[in-house]
């Protein structure tokens, strides 16, 4: 527990694991007499391995996942508002014949699908300012 808390990981306890993994193993190897017939340095070697593989390689794992780097790459939304003059939106050539006139729902979902929205807003919502936020 000790260790969980001083690792500079934000998965501490992923590392606890490990170390109780490598103490089962090690006391399995133990009671079965694998270590009885190798050499002590062979014995304390193979010890030290099963701790510094795992960790080590789950230590490369999260530095590699802490190193992406993740783009905030947001739309301009007010170019897709749904009465705007010069909006980017898909328009019907015709008047819908469903309208909703009195009190239309809030709609609200991802923001890749806000150009879907949008039209749709357009196409059956009183004229009026919707903005995307």
């Amino acid at each position: 527990m000790v260790f969980s808390l001083l690792a500079p990981s934000q998965n501490g306890y992923i590392y606890v694991g490990i170390i109780a993994g490598v103490i089962l193993i090690i006391g399995n190897l133990l009671i079965s007499g694998v270590f009885r017939h190798l050499s002590k340095g062979i014995s304390i070697l193979i010890s030290l391995l099963l701790f510094v593989v795992p960790l080590a390689g789950y230590g490369g794992y999260e530095a590699y996942m802490n190193h992406i780097e993740i783009e905030n790459a947001e739309v301009d939304l007010t170019a897709y508002e749904p009465y705007q003059e010069e909006t980017k939106i898909a328009q019907l050539k015709e008047r819908s014949d469903f309208q909703m006139m009195d009190n239309p729902p809030t709609l609200d979902g991802a923001t890749a699908l806000y150009p879907v929205y949008s039209a749709f807003v357009r196409a059956v919502y009183p004229e009026d300012s919707y903005p995307h936020k």
